[in-house]
């Protein structure tokens, strides 16, 4: 049986390392995806995109620059043409967590900052924060809620789902719960796994069931190094007999990479199947994907439908 919970993502304002850290470590425990930005202007970039139900602002973020990130909402706020659309996006988010020195104030003429954080504070004020900035009608995910790994045999769980090894999956929904119950039990039906994500190593493994042997491939920076990444999985695939990789998020690669090479890099992963037998696992998100875009990915893998 699986826990199922509202898909998450937040977007993060902020080019201080050690805050970076903390906020993504705290944000996985939680299972909320994110993006970080370093600066205002790249964070903008976001701004109606629906999927982001929450946006934690520092304002100390890009030289001081961080408010900033909230006039600009309040701008783009005044700009809807109508009061229901101004409504909507008080209601449906991004909720606004404001971070900030004691001698700031939050900003008080924006109602999408819901929440604010005055430093230093501790992870059970952004836990209240977080709590605070979610839409109307969803909570956080609770980490002690996670699916049970070993509530069935492996292979049953397999065949119960329709997932054959030697083929290879894309998953088009929001959040990567179903991907991550398909990769454990593959893991647990002891096939060797190669993880490709933009999450922490220690974190992706407990996330989706897998033991301290399992494979990670963890993507940083602005640009994605694909090319690493394809070289990864091919020694990956030469060292492994019936080999399984999964990514867990494309959109997220697309997002760093575009669309052409993102897509590039998951044919070249697919055209290892000429030479070895392995499965290839990939989540994205379809509702944010143009129809030739999901035309594509439905031409390359076998489209994963049936419902937990």
């Amino acid at each position: 049986m699986a826990y199922r919970v509202n898909h998450l993502k937040a977007l993060i304002i902020e080019d201080r390392e050690a805050m970076r850290s903390m906020f993504c470590e705290i944000l996985e425990k939680r299972k909320v995806e994110y993006t970080v930005e370093a600066t205002v202007d790249d964070g903008l970039r976001h701004v109606r995109d629906p999927s982001y139900k929450i946006a934690i602002v520092d304002s100390a973020a890009d030289g001081g620059d961080g408010m900033r990130f909230v006039s600009e909402v309040v701008r783009l706020a005044r700009q809807d043409e109508s009061r229901s659309g101004r409504r909507y996006r008080v209601e449906e988010g991004p909720g606004i967590i404001f971070v900030h020195s004691m001698f700031e104030k939050a900003p008080e003429d924006c109602v999408s900052v819901r929440a604010d954080l005055v430093m230093p504070f501790d992870e059970a004020q952004l836990v209240a924060a977080l709590e605070k900035a979610m839409p109307k009608g969803e909570r956080l995910p609770d980490p002690a809620m996670e699916w049970n790994h070993s509530v069935s045999d492996p292979e049953s769980d397999l065949n119960n789902r329709d997932i054959v090894f030697g083929e290879s999956y894309v998953f088009f929904q929001q959040g990567p719960n179903t991907i991550r119950q398909v990769m454990g039990s593959f893991a647990r039906a002891g096939y060797p796994m190669l993880l490709i994500t933009a999450g922490r190593a220690k974190v992706a493994r407990e996330r989706f069931g897998l033991d301290r042997g399992a494979e990670v491939f963890t993507l940083s920076g602005n640009s994605y190094p694909l090319g690493t990444m394809v070289d990864r999985v091919r020694a990956f695939v030469e060292g492994h007999e019936q080999p399984v990789i999964a990514i867990d998020d494309l959109d997220n690669v697309i997002e760093h990479n575009g669309t052409e090479r993102a897509l590039r890099a998951v044919q070249e992963v697919l055209s290892m199947k000429r030479v070895a037998r392995l499965t290839l696992l990939v989540s994205v998100d379809g509702d944010l994907l143009p129809e030739n875009v999901r035309g594509l990915l439905s031409s390359m893998m076998v489209r994963y439908s049936k419902e937990d």
